[in-house]
């Protein structure tokens, strides 16, 4: 989904380009606009505007939108650790490319607590923490954006 900002909820007939491809626009109770990007068949970066109207005449230019692969985690490499954090954990899967970030539970790790080792395998770094038991382990492929 592809937040459109600084429009006004007073505009009707807005739509996205995705290259060629073009969505309508949905408003949002906030006044901005979202829309919902289609598929791509390959990962890789188009060119994206903003058009209004039946003409549609763009109202933006020279932006852009990123397609990403898609990409899966099947296990991680060791289960557990001790409580002071310090321990290197291998997330393993595939299609791992990107700006990464590692989350344990609610705690976030980056820079170099947390490498793309190669398109199957990042490395995370544990953090310390108070208290004994499972946590979720996630990645984000975007900075943090997305987990």
């Amino acid at each position: 989904v592809v937040s459109v900002l600084g429009a006004s909820g007073a505009l009707t007939g807005l739509y996205c380009k995705f290259a060629s491809r073009e969505v309508a626009a949905t408003p949002l109770v906030s006044g901005s606009f979202s829309c919902l990007a289609p598929t791509a068949p390959s990962a890789g970066t188009i060119r994206f505007r903003v058009a209004i109207g039946s003409d549609r005449r763009d109202l933006t230019s020279d932006l852009t939108y990123e397609y990403f692969s898609d990409s899966s985690v099947v296990g991680l490499l060791p289960r557990g650790g001790g409580l002071a954090g310090g321990t290197i954990v291998s997330v393993l899967g595939a299609g791992f490319t990107g700006s990464v970030q590692c989350r344990f539970g609610l705690t976030i790790v980056g820079g170099d607590q947390a490498q793309i080792m190669t398109s199957t395998a990042v490395a995370c770094v544990s953090p310390a923490t108070l208290v004994a038991g499972d946590v979720a382990v996630e990645i984000s492929l975007n900075g943090g954006v997305d987990f």
